[in-house]
């Protein structure tokens, strides 16, 4: 994955890509887990949709 075509560039909440995959995926504002089952779930379907490129930006607890 040398380029990123602009016009392609999209966004999803987790919910709504479940099944879908991408060359590249970006996880923003991802919650920290906490072992409820719902949030593993939702870390799985986020992490999992990447072919190629997987980045992960979460947020401070603090």
């Amino acid at each position: 994955m040398r380029e990123i075509p602009v016009d392609k560039v999209g966004f999803a909440r987790i919910g709504e890509f479940k099944g879908l995959e991408n060359e590249a995926i970006v996880v923003v504002d991802l919650p920290a887990p906490d072992g409820a089952a719902r949030k593993s779930a939702e870390h799985y379907a986020a992490m999992s949709r990447a072919r190629s490129v997987l980045s992960l930006i979460h947020r401070d607890p603090a």
